[in-house]
């Protein structure tokens, strides 16, 4: 394989390998001081399973790159599955999100207007209930 062909079909493999990294230099250690808190507010609670979390979000950084090294890996046939899975799937994803967020932004309006900071709110509610729409919506799309 010449190395211009390797650097392409590994290049972005590094680059999420190396977002991965800072991401988990970031949210890693404020995960453990939540941790760190939890338990300190509730010794009674699952001490081993809360020390994993911060092992879990570190894991969960580095998926991305994990996942692009495999598809450097694969042959063409392959990866062009994978690109086509991956279009249909995020075309039938974001028209279902689209349709809840429309229909959720029409209830809760109101109680965005009143706030002061409208914007900074409707973020930070829709970025909370992004996990819990994915979750239940990409069953559907699969």
């Amino acid at each position: 394989m010449p190395f211009t062909q390797f650097i392409h079909r590994f290049l972005p493999a590094v680059l999420l390998a190396a977002v991965g990294g800072f991401l988990s230099g970031i949210l890693t250690p404020l995960e453990t001081a939540s941790v760190n808190d939890q338990l300190a507010g509730f010794p009674d609670s699952h001490a081993m399973a809360h020390h994993l979390r911060p092992g879990v979000l570190t894991s969960l950084c580095f998926m991305p790159a994990v996942a692009a090294f495999y598809y450097g890996l694969s042959d063409a046939l392959d990866r062009y599955l994978v690109r086509q899975f991956l279009g249909a799937f995020l075309v039938c994803f974001l028209t279902l999100f689209s349709i809840w967020f429309i229909s959720d932004l029409s209830n809760h309006v109101s109680n965005f207007r009143e706030s002061d900071e409208a914007l900074s709110l409707a973020g930070k509610y829709y970025a909370a209930a992004f996990p819990k729409v994915f979750v239940e919506f990409s069953p559907f799309d699969c």
